[in-house]
């Protein structure tokens, strides 16, 4: 147990030492020195998302409804495929909850949604964030709520990236 404390009181008057030492080092007021940290990194504007991927797409699934093709090259961060729907699907629906992919660096993310009288086409999109540094680039998921323009009824929801329709939640 002494040892214990000798060690302590040792530690205490090296601690001291020091500080006095790196006072007189530093010159006066050097007492107010605060730690060197990092700026912290400006957070990203708004959003702004390039639409024209999207609706060139959705006019192409449009003249070739019933059967698109998938988008060659997969879209890219302004053309998603949307994972799935969420939640019910009932033909009275005014809204429309999809599930989007997003990467764990990503400052935004978020879907597109276009309405004809026969489909409903949707999409995602994502915006990385040009201060988030290295990355794990992990995959994650959330949901965007749709306004529809009109009541869901028989159409089909149709993902942009696969031309295909997405199935019901379940």
């Amino acid at each position: 147990m002494a040892g214990t404390v000798v060690a302590g009181a040792a530690g205490v008057v090296l601690g001291a030492s020091a500080t006095v030492l790196l006072s007189f080092w530093l010159g006066p007021g050097s007492s107010d020195i605060a730690p060197m940290l990092p700026a912290p990194a400006p957070r990203p504007t708004p959003t702004v998302v390039d639409t024209t991927p999207f609706a060139e797409r959705a006019d192409a699934i449009i003249a070739s409804w019933p059967r698109p093709e998938p988008l060659d090259g997969g879209g890219g961060p302004d053309l998603l495929p949307v994972q799935g729907v969420v939640g019910v699907r009932e033909p009275g629906a005014t809204v429309l909850t999809v599930s989007v992919g997003y990467g764990a660096c990503d400052a935004d993310y978020g879907a597109w949604l276009r309405e004809t009288a026969e489909l409903v086409i949707v999409g995602g999109w994502t915006v990385s964030d040009p201060v988030a540094g290295p990355c794990t680039e992990e995959w994650r998921t959330g949901v965007r709520v749709l306004g529809l323009e009109s009541e869901l009824g028989g159409r089909p929801v149709v993902d942009a990236v696969s031309g295909a329709v997405l199935p019901p939640a379940r």
